[in-house]
């Protein structure tokens, strides 16, 4: 049991270790301490999951496929906007 855990983190049959749960920081917790709060928490704020009105349709089904690319999970719009916000 002792070389399982070593500081909260457990250990997997290959020897690597798993990184503890990120109640707090979610998506950017695969950082950890690095590349600043800044950065770590407009990661967080762009991988939520909030959804934008769609042009088309009207619905609140708008949401981020990736940088600068918003689909309509109704319609199935495709579109360009901007990297965080659609407008």
């Amino acid at each position: 049991m002792a070389d399982r855990l070593i500081s909260g983190r457990e250990r997997h049959a290959s020897g690597s270790f798993d990184m503890g749960r990120t109640k707090k920081v979610g998506i950017a917790g695969r950082f950890g301490s690095r590349y600043g709060r800044k950065i770590r928490k407009t990661v967080i704020k762009t991988g939520s999951q909030k959804r934008f009105r769609c042009p088309s349709c009207m619905k609140l089904t708008l949401r981020r496929e990736s940088a600068g690319i918003w689909t309509c999970s109704k319609c199935g719009t495709k579109l360009a906007g901007k990297a965080y916000k659609p407008e």
